[in-house]
């Protein structure tokens, strides 16, 4: 068993040394996917996020505070109030949706009975990619400026 085991290895060695581009570029993307699925952020992150821009989004008195921010920061943390904030990681990145129910209420069933791709596509808010939420950044930015204040700038 050991004498197959090791020859066995002997000649993978000698394959790898036969073609080291390809041993490198095995090497180098299984190293990066497993960096990139390490990286993956985690709901508790996101809500983490979340917390962070809602406490800097009140420290902006309520003239000042650009409205896309502040709708965003409401809407999702209404949701994270009734529990159906979603959570779904697919290895490579994660997605934080709208659940269709509340997720300690699964006795009754699924009331969304025939859901299609778009139905999924609508609810999905957020989607995060090595260790960054791109969504709510995108909201974040400028929350401290009130584009009607500015309408009339260029």
């Amino acid at each position: 068993m050991i004498l197959a085991a090791s020859a066995a290895s002997f000649s993978v060695a000698k394959k790898l040394i036969a073609s080291p581009w390809k041993t490198t570029l095995f090497a180098t993307v299984s190293i990066e996917v497993s960096y990139i699925v390490n990286c993956t952020p985690s709901k508790d992150d996101y809500i983490d996020r979340l917390l962070y821009h809602h406490h800097r989004l009140a420290m902006v008195h309520k003239r000042i505070r650009n409205s896309t921010s502040q709708y965003y920061i409401d809407s999702v943390r209404r949701l994270e109030g009734l529990n159906r904030l979603g959570y779904q990681s697919f290895g490579l990145f994660s997605v934080v949706y709208e659940s269709y129910a509340d997720n300690e209420c699964k006795e009754y069933g699924n009331v969304f009975l025939s859901p299609n791709l778009m139905d999924y596509a609508e609810k999905v808010i957020d989607v995060g990619f090595m260790g960054r939420w791109y969504s709510i950044e995108k909201a974040m930015v400028d929350y401290d400026v009130n584009e009607t204040e500015w309408h009339h700038v260029k």
